[in-house]
């Protein structure tokens, strides 16, 4: 038949038409779909066959209607072919049977016609122009109900008019008047979930009607109406999506439709019912408030008011308290009342528990004296014993508010005086409303005489929650204590030494006590004799106060002055009259903790900046004397302070210069030490002329600091490490960040920082007190120098090319296998006669452990990764980018290795060791994904390279489950599911695009040995867990990779609908089959192999098997390379099992490879070659 129907077409589609209308339905199906689709949009039959639909349609149509005129009897038959059937029939040419006959051929004609329309609107080549199509489709819509006789008919004409639709093509408007009807009847006669399903995808078009027109609408909302109560779509959730989008079409079709449902609800069976209340619901919500309105009003209030009146009498005399009922029966009914209240507050929900208990809370503070004792300290009880101790916070939150609502009857003062301590553990709730909320009760009880709030909550616990706690409830407890710690009515000596008296109990509450007695109402004066009182009580020396003590005595102080300067700015003069520098240089003295002189450094900046040199040495010593600052928050908080006193003082320079020598001591001290020189570019030469005085006597600085030599190296390393923290710290605050990049000290600054952070990063595996600061200043102070000078980038490229430089000399020794620590040592003998033999100790001495190596070489890598994203996330450093991707890799790889020892006992990590590595892999996993986003989107993107990172990105992922389990594995999928959509497309798509301008041959060759030599790790395992849903008994039966796989499903859905994508990733999975079978690796031909056909190239949708690989260019082109690879590994294998995993292979590429090579011909050519 194909044969006949492909020879009719070469004559014209008029042929074609009338051979294919001679055939039946069922039997021309699968030739006309190949025929059809199989014409291309340049072809002529493009523009002729949707003419040629028209007029075969139309003539038809008139021939149905009209049977006395009937279409042209088809060409004679030759002589030896029998006679048609009505000439072997006994009736005359002109009787009933041959009229029926007639009709019936017309209508399988028009089946075939309306299946041919139907191919032409699903064309995959999009061979034919919807204008062409749409007078045909036209034709067959507005004859729909002409042809209700004949339902295969019916259903191809649907079918063409749901797909023009669905895809969106032109005036699809005109075809929807007769289709929705029908489609409508169809589903309630024949009663099939598919039919409604059907209605459902094509419920917007019911929007295009004017439900309004009563005469044209009517037929349609009978039909609407029906389906409101037919159980089908009552029961199926796209039947009751339908209804409830269709109660939103009008108000005149939610008003029937309500009155439908409201006259079936008394006698609807309980499904029934349900399958309203679902349609409502969600009409409700999607609805425009103005319908809304109908459903709440119109509806539901008419059901609440039949609901209220249609009850028993007994009920109807409950809720009416029936004033002729006896003592006894009010009673049994009011104890009724409580049972169902007090059982709400055991209901599962918990927004009804809380209801119930603020409610009951509520209903006590009205109606105290009607309700029994017994019932009230029942139901009282078990709030505080039970519902103060509720897992839902919204429970416990009901239940304080309730009772300090219920506190307003003082009734209730008896039996709350009892219970109330029962809540005192709410003070430590681990929400802050609830806290927020006991404060407000406590502040309630202290105003009643019969209630001592200290009762409720020690005071022990009210010092601890306000000296740790947030504003908010910090402050409600300093308005509670105020009267009894700061009292307004007492003499100003009395207030200062109750509050002196607090500080002594408690210095960290007393101190934030402090913080808020200005703007409680303390009046400006109270506070200021409070000030003097505190800091003569520390100078004056009479009493032992313990170091504490005068820490929260310091910060009290600093607080009270804060707000005294914010609240009258007179007060300044007092304070300095009260502050002198003598005094504040004795108070710095006077402070033991870090904290302490904080507290002292602020005030002095605050009120006394000019004095500033009076303190400036002891200001230096701390800001040198800085070793493990990075890990210490209150000396962070101590030299935040004298950072701040300096800004404010113009003594900034200074401190800059400080870090200047000190860091260029360092310096020195790692060039002798490790041999790291370095190139003393001119990096700020851009923005600032030195002289020849300046650049001297920086030489001078390091020909001096040369001879300072008295304290370890190690020493030296950890006050330039903090160092490094203060100058990243200060690089966030604007006014210090100014400061710093006008200072005439930059250029020295970096280069000694350009120094030790070189040495930071090839000595991060070897010395264990390597850290990663001395990189972070020094890339953050290139990018703000950059910043600062947008007209030039010279700066940041020569940071990016130093750094990326000394990660390719750290992995480059780690790749020749070279031991770090060796080269250390042998390093250290060599240079002995050079240095203090001390130093040779200290450096020898610091030699770190293997994983502790590691876990420093990741924190190292890690920070350089986040400066890479960040120079690109601002458009700087464009021309590094295949350096970026490459270290980016190099990392990751160093990641995988380290794990993968791990697992294998080559390296044994601690616990919280491993807990820091797979952090950094967290934050490495986001940065390196959004690495790729943002290179992807310019035009000059590294394809290979960001190939190569999207697998080492997913390679790291599969060897985090595999080496440490899939809990691990879950915590990296958070950072990597963002970028899940970049991977794919560096996976696929960036491979293909890669080298574009090379001939076929090369480009597959330059693919394939770069395939080969980067194999992806996790398409190997991918290819295993393939096998092991395969065949359980196969050799992968072990793994149980969960989260992998679930990435790899992740993956699929995603590419899913993207041909493109899709023929990227698939090249890429044929190219790593193709190098398995070069290596013998059969049974991962046959995983990844499985994995594609199976997995990738599933079509959900489409019932027959997907020959064709429609778009999937690339693919085939590769297909002719690996196909007869495997025939060819068939007949030269000789092991059983192995010929059988290749046949398996082949079987799954075998429909493709014959489709093409017997129904495409487009591998034939390369058969013939062959041979």
């Amino acid at each position: 038949m194909e044969k006949r129907l492909r020879s009719s077409l070469k004559t014209s589609a008029e042929e074609f038409l009338s051979s294919a209308a001679k055939s039946t339905l069922k039997s021309s199906k699968p030739s006309l779909k190949t025929i059809v689709n199989s014409v291309k949009p340049s072809s002529d039959l493009s523009s002729s066959l949707p003419l040629a639909l028209l007029h075969s349609i139309l003539h038809h149509t008139q021939s149905f209607q009209n049977p006395s005129h009937p279409p042209p009897p088809p060409p004679p038959s030759p002589s030896n072919s029998p006679p048609p059937k009505r000439q072997r029939g006994n009736g005359p040419p002109g009787s009933d049977s041959d009229s029926d006959q007639q009709q019936h051929q017309i209508l399988a004609s028009l089946q075939v016609l309306s299946h041919v329309l139907h191919l032409c609107v699903l064309s995959p080549k999009k061979a034919f122009s919807a204008s062409d199509l749409l007078p045909a489709a036209q034709a067959l819509h507005n004859s729909l109900i002409l042809f209700e006789s004949d339902p295969v008919l019916c259903l191809e004409v649907a079918g063409v008019c749901e797909s023009w639709w669905k895809e969106g093509l032109i005036e699809r408007e005109t075809l929807i008047s007769q289709l929705l009807p029908f489609l409508l009847s169809r589903s309630l006669t024949l009663k099939k979930k598919v039919d409604v399903h059907r209605v459902y995808m094509l419920r917007e078009a019911f929007a295009l009607f004017d439900f309004d027109d009563e005469e044209s609408i009517g037929d349609l909302r009978m039909l609407l109406m029906r389906c409101v109560v037919s159980p089908l779509y009552l029961k199926t959730e796209d039947g009751q999506r339908f209804l409830s989008f269709a109660f939103g079409l009008s108000r005149q079709l939610m008003k029937s439709g309500l009155a439908v449902v409201k006259a079936q609800i008394p006698f609807g069976r309980k499904s029934v019912l349900e399958g309203f209340g679902g349609i409502l619901f969600r009409a409700w919500r999607e609805v425009e408030d103005d319908l809304r309105g109908e459903i709440e009003e119109g509806f539901m209030q008419g059901i609440v008011d039949c609901a209220i009146h249609a009850g028993s009498s007994a009920f109807a005399a409950s809720l009416r308290k029936d004033p002729d009922a006896t003592k006894e029966e009010k009673d049994k009914l009011l104890d009724k009342q409580f049972y169902l209240l007090e059982k709400l507050m055991s209901d599962e929900c918990p927004e009804v528990r809380s209801v119930a208990v603020e409610g009951l809370c509520r209903v006590f503070y009205l109606f105290w004296e009607v309700i029994p004792s017994l019932t009230i300290t029942k139901i009282i009880t078990k709030i505080f014993n039970d519902m103060s101790h509720e897992s839902c916070s919204e429970v416990r939150l009901s239940t304080v508010n309730g009772i300090t609502y219920l506190l307003a009857n003082p009734q209730s003062h008896g039996i709350l005086k009892v219970l109330l301590p029962r809540l005192g553990h709410l003070m430590l709730d681990s929400v802050t409303s609830v806290r927020v909320a006991m404060v407000d009760l406590l502040l309630l009880l202290r105003d009643v005489r019969t209630f001592q709030f200290n009762t409720v909550v020690s005071l022990d616990v009210l010092l601890s929650v306000l000296a740790s706690d947030q504003t908010h409830v910090a402050k409600g407890i300093a308005r509670l204590l105020m009267p009894s710690y700061f009292p307004s009515r007492k003499r100003a000596e009395e207030a200062c030494t109750r509050c002196r008296t607090l500080i002594n109990r408690n210095p960290l509450a007393g101190a934030r006590f402090c913080e808020f007695l200005v703007s409680l109402g303390a009046t400006v004066q109270s506070a200021r004799q409070l000030v003097g009182f505190f800091l003569d009580s520390i100078l004056s020396g009479d009493d032992k106060l313990e170091d504490n003590q005068i820490e929260g005595l310091l910060v009290a102080s600093y607080y009270l002055c804060k707000d005294l300067v914010a609240a009258d700015s007179g007060c300044m003069a007092s304070l300095k009259e009260l502050l002198p520098g003598e005094k504040l240089k004795s108070l710095l003295a006077s402070a033991p903790t870090a904290q302490a002189q904080s507290a002292v450094f602020d005030i002095l900046a605050m009120v006394s900046p000019e004095t500033v040199s009076e303190v400036l040495e002891d200001c230096m010593n701390l800001v040198v004397t800085c070793g493990g600052l990075p890990g210490d928050e209150g000396r962070q908080v101590e030299i935040r302070s004298v950072h701040k006193l300096l800004l404010s003082s113009n003594a900034f320079s200074d401190l800059i210069g400080t870090f200047t020598s000190t860091l260029q001591k360092t310096a020195y001290r790692c060039q002798i030490n490790f041999g790291d020189e370095v190139e003393r570019n001119n990096v700020y030469s851009a923005t600032r002329k030195k002289s020849k005085s300046s650049k001297n006597s920086s030489s001078a600085k390091w020909k001096h600091v040369s001879e300072k030599n008295a304290i370890s190296f190690e020493d030296d390393y950890s006050v330039a490490v903090g160092i490094s923290w203060q100058i990243k710290d200060l690089l966030i605050m604007e006014d210090a960040r100014k400061a710093i990049l006008e200072s005439s000290d930059i250029e020295e600054l970096c280069i000694a920082l350009k120094v030790v952070s070189q040495t930071s990063i090839l000595q991060s595996s070897c010395c264990r007190y390597m850290d990663v600061y001395p990189v972070l200043a020094y890339t953050s102070l290139a990018l703000h120098m950059t910043l600062q000078n947008l007209d030039t980038d010279d700066i940041l490229d020569q940071t990016m090319s130093h750094i990326l430089g000394c990660t390719e000399q750290l992995f480059q020794e780690g790749d020749n296998g070279t031991s770090e620590t060796i080269a250390l040592k042998t390093h250290l003998s060599k240079k002995s006669k050079r240095r203090n033999s001390n130093d040779s100790d200290d450096a020898s001495e610091g030699l770190r452990s293997k994983e502790g190596g590691v876990l420093n070489k990741v924190k190292m890598l890690t920070a350089i990764l986040k400066f890479i994203v960040e120079s690109t996330e601002m458009g700087l450093a464009s021309h590094f980018q295949a350096r970026m991707l490459k270290f980016t890799s190099a990392y990751l790889k160093y990641a995988i290795s380290s794990f993968d020892h791990h697992s294998t006992g080559k390296l044994q990590f601690e616990d919280a060791d491993l807990k820091d590595i797979i952090l950094c892999a967290k934050s490495s996993t986001s940065y390196a994904g959004k690495l790729i986003n943002l290179l992807m989107r310019g035009p000059s993107c590294p394809l290979f390279e960001a190939f190569d990172l999207a697998n080492d990105l997913l390679d790291l992922f599969t060897a985090v489950e595999i080496s440490l389990g899939s809990a691990y594995a879950l915590k990296l999928v958070t950072a990597l599911n963002p970028w899940i959509p970049d991977l794919v497309l560096a996976l696929g798509p960036c491979f293909i695009n890669n080298n574009m301008e090379e001939e076929e041959e090369d480009s597959y060759t330059s693919r394939f040995n770069h395939i080969k030599l980067c194999f992806p790790t996790w398409l190997l395992t991918c290819a295993k867990l393939e096998l092991h849903e395969m065949d359980d008994t196969s050799e992968s039966s072990h793994l149980q990779l969960p989260a992998l796989k679930r990435l790899r499903d992740t993956i699929v859905s995603l590419v899913k609908g993207s041909s493109k994508v899709v023929d990227g990733i698939g090249y890429v999975v044929l190219m790593c089959s193709a190098v398995c079978i070069e290596k013998k690796d059969y049974s991962t031909v046959l995983g990844l192999l499985h994995f594609l056909c199976v997995k990738l190239l599933s079509r959900e949708e489409e019932e027959e098997e997907d020959r064709e690989w429609k778009e999937l260019d690339t693919m085939l082109v590769s297909l002719p390379r690996i196909y007869p690879m495997i025939e060819r590994e068939i007949g030269e294998e000789r092991d059983e099992e192995e010929v059988k995993k290749l046949e398996a292979a082949r079987e799954l590429l075998l429909p493709v490879w014959t489709y093409h090579v017997y129904e495409t011909g487009r591998f034939r050519m390369m058969e013939e070659e062959e041979e």
